[in-house]
């Protein structure tokens, strides 16, 4: 006989799809349709997923929007699931895309669109990008170019990575 799952773990699977399948962030809005086919791979009904989201709500982990076939992660519910990366994640990560994805030796420029290319990819978010630039920038592992939309890597950059 199979075992119903609690509101409790329905609601945090739909923050576990909103956090790690979709890389929300808090005021994200996903429309139900965003998690049909998620939900349903993982052997859950829709009546789980009602269950689930009453409950979400109701711990304002997620708000219903007035069209009521949306709803949007909050604060709460991002803090439920996931920690921010810090400026030094952040700056590993670059570290990462210059010598990993390009390749990269002591020296070598990459633009702002080489790290837009596969920033997502990585699991990362926009808003996380200048952070991390300003704390390898500060580290002396990249130099920022002028109109700060080109960033070279430095030997020390190289050898941290």
């Amino acid at each position: 006989m199979a075992t119903v799952p609690s509101k409790e773990d329905t609601a945090h699977v739909i923050l576990e799809i909103f956090v790690e399948h979709f890389n929300s962030r808090p005021g994200h809005v996903l429309r139900i349709n965003n998690f049909t086919s998620i939900w349903h791979s993982r052997g859950l009904t829709s009546e789980d997923f009602n269950v689930g989201m009453e409950y979400a709500v109701s711990q304002n982990w997620v708000e219903a929007m007035p069209s009521g076939d949306s709803y949007k992660l909050t604060d709460t519910g991002y803090s439920k699931m996931a920690t921010l990366p810090t400026p030094e994640e952040t700056a590993r990560e670059i570290l990462g895309i210059f010598v990993g994805n390009f390749n990269s030796r002591p020296g070598h420029v990459l633009r702002i669109n080489n790290f837009n290319a596969v920033w997502h990819s990585r699991g990362l978010a926009s808003e996380d990008f200048q952070s991390g630039m300003e704390y390898a920038a500060a580290q002396g592992w990249v130099e920022v170019q002028s109109g700060g939309d080109a960033f070279k890597l430095t030997d020390a950059g190289f050898a941290e990575a």
